[in-house]
């Protein structure tokens, strides 16, 4: 378990709809291959409270679209591709750096990841 060889991360359960931690909790919040599972129905809502949790910064990996695309998934439509960042800097977040990782090089799914960090001398989104 993680939590078992982590002893010095602060490791919380929960599911993005509904993130048991209070404002601003962490320093960076992030997913990696997680925005792609939500329904596009449930998307604003996941990324809502991640940036909620986040004290400064969101970081996100995930595989890129320039819009919202339906993706075949073992047999059915069950993940999105996106442009994640874009949709955090809409909801008001600034961009700080993004890349891409190359399944070929880097040992990773071929995922864009984009850093991001909340505006204003608070550090709010929005």
């Amino acid at each position: 378990m993680l939590r078992d060889t982590c002893n010095y991360a602060r490791i919380v359960d929960g599911h993005a709809g509904n993130i048991l931690a209070e404002d601003g909790s962490f320093d960076l919040v992030f997913t990696a291959g997680v925005l792609i599972h939500i329904n596009p129905y449930n998307l604003s809502d996941a990324m809502k409270e991640i940036v909620r949790v986040s004290r400064r910064h969101v970081l996100t990996i995930e595989y890129f679209a320039p819009k919202s695309e339906h993706v075949i998934y073992y047999g059915a439509e069950r993940i999105w591709r996106n442009d994640f960042g874009k949709l955090y800097m809409d909801m008001g977040l600034k961009h700080v750096a993004h890349g891409f990782f190359w399944k070929e090089t880097d040992g990773f799914d071929s995922t864009v990841w984009t850093l991001l960090e909340k505006n204003g001398p608070n550090l709010t989104a929005g």
